[in-house]
């Protein structure tokens, strides 16, 4: 076949009706939720959620600063959260992130297992009890995991800090917060006042045995990332309850986090976890635009919305 005739072969071969050319291309999609909430308490860990789910998440310390997260309380672990549709993401100390899509059906329990079942999560989830209720606990670090060797466990609030943000989920996979998006004077954190968290004398946290011995057996990263957050503000126990001190330097502490893009705050990879057709949690991973292909489940129910390339 001379030249000419190789060229005009390939070029009507490659317009033929019906082939992949035809197909739109949406990796270049990008995924965004307007309305999402982050907080940061470790070098390595955050917390985010979106969507219309609403869940406290947020650091307390034991005897010797062994940090660890709890959540606000629930009356019964089994029954239905009802705190909204949305999403829960959570950093581990060692960087590694899971995301679980959350519905209003679902209970304390079903988080717990959500999250105890993400395959590249180091962290070990469990529901604790005291006088106000149910509490999901998280434990990131094998410092953390030496405040439950005991039946009744005393805490006070650990500092954190937080922004509003828009969460974006890219192309390649990484899920950003761009730091344009923060609400506080841009590329900045405010120091979290509000859930000041404590247990009040006689009623500390209560830990069924089989969840404490799982805590105990898990296999967690030896690290001191809390250091620097743990830095930023002393609690005081006052007639009122528990109050923070003055803050120490924010900037300087959330400068030290690993999750820094340059512009922007974000994780690189991540598994994202969902309710199956039966019944069970699963697990995919990768850009949005893939993930959304794979589950049987629509994003936007979730408050993630798609924004074709382009627009």
């Amino acid at each position: 076949m001379n030249t000419a005739l190789l060229i005009a072969s390939l070029v009507s071969s490659a317009v033929i009706p019906g082939t992949i050319v035809d197909k739109p291309d949406d990796r270049n999609d990008r995924f965004v939720d307007r309305s999402t909430v982050v907080r940061a308490f470790h070098a390595e860990a955050m917390v985010a959620m979106g969507g219309s789910f609403a869940m406290e998440m947020v650091p307390v310390q034991a005897q010797g600063q062994r940090a660890f997260l709890l959540s606000d309380s629930y009356a019964d672990p089994k029954a239905p959260m009802e705190a909204g549709e949305g999403w829960m993401f959570v950093r581990d100390a060692m960087g590694n992130g899971a995301m679980v899509l959350i519905s209003e059906d679902m209970s304390l329990y079903d988080l717990e297992d959500a999250l105890d079942g993400a395959p590249s999560l180091e962290a070990e989830f469990a529901v604790a009890l005291d006088r106000d209720g149910a509490h999901l606990v998280g434990v990131l670090d094998s410092h953390g995991q030496t405040a439950f060797e005991r039946d009744v466990l005393h805490y006070r609030p650990a500092p954190s800090v937080s922004t509003e943000a828009a969460a974006q989920f890219l192309p390649r996979g990484s899920m950003v917060w761009p730091e344009r998006s923060f609400s506080a004077d841009s590329e900045d954190w405010s120091l979290d006042k509000e859930a000041q968290w404590g247990s009040s004398q006689g009623y500390g946290l209560r830990i069924s045995q089989g969840e404490q011995d799982e805590i105990q057996a898990a296999e967690l990263p030896d690290t001191r990332g809390w250091k620097p957050f743990l830095s930023l503000a002393e609690p005081v126990h006052t007639l009122a309850g528990w109050a923070l001190s003055m803050p120490g330097d924010v900037n300087s502490a959330v400068a030290e986090m690993g999750a820094d893009f340059g512009r922007g705050w974000g994780q690189r990879a991540f598994d994202l976890r969902f309710m199956g057709d039966e019944g069970t949690w699963e697990t995919v991973s990768g850009p949005m635009a893939d993930i959304q292909a794979q589950i049987p489940v629509d994003l936007s129910d979730y408050g993630i919305q798609a924004r074709p390339s382009g627009k």
